[in-house]
């Protein structure tokens, strides 16, 4: 199961609003900013001998890398914007709606993919256009359990960049047209 990094990743989350600050302005949370700051002060403090990722407690041992989180969490929100999105999984519970999507991805990778994987553009038509963008950047699309999880989560707590693009369309041109100017010096 993917857990929202909110949640269970103060520190990514932290870096997460520093960058959405750098890139549109938005206010940062005291939480990150009080997490950033103790991590700027201790990697200075040892003269960069602990860096700044270690002091986040971005560096890990074992378990799921900050990186691998940020794309898990990425594909999850694409999944859950593809099901709200198609009329005929909207309606659907999160169980019937992954047991949907997760047919409709295997039947994709079965019959068209091995057709279309060399294209340069994708199909131009959801969720194929979905689809493709995943097995073309090498995403699993999860299984029927793990994808039921995923759009019960929802992910409601608005970790994202609001100004990136999440879903492709086949010519690879964001699906959300918005974005935020970088915030002008004072």
């Amino acid at each position: 199961m993917t857990s929202s990094p909110s949640r269970s990743d103060p520190a990514l989350k932290a870096v997460f609003d520093l960058a959405e600050y750098l890139v549109s302005g938005h206010h940062i949370p005291a939480d990150s900013r009080e997490l950033l700051r103790q991590a700027l002060h201790d990697s200075i403090t040892s003269g960069f001998e602990v860096s700044l990722y270690a002091a986040l407690g971005l560096k890990t041992w074992g378990g799921t890398s900050a990186l691998r989180k940020v794309g898990l969490s990425r594909r999850d929100r694409v999944l859950c914007r593809l099901r709200r999105k198609l009329p005929e999984w909207a309606q659907l519970s999160p169980a019937a709606a992954a047991k949907a999507m997760s047919a409709s991805a295997r039947r994709y990778e079965t019959d068209r993919w091995p057709r279309e994987q060399h294209k340069i553009a994708g199909p131009a038509t959801q969720p194929f256009s979905t689809w493709w963008s995943f097995l073309r950047a090498g995403i699993a699309v999860p299984g029927e359990r793990q994808l039921s999880t995923i759009l019960k989560m929802e992910i409601q707590d608005g970790f994202e960049f609001r100004g990136r693009p999440v879903i492709l369309d086949a010519k690879g041109a964001s699906d959300e047209s918005t974005t935020h100017p970088r915030p002008q010096s004072p």
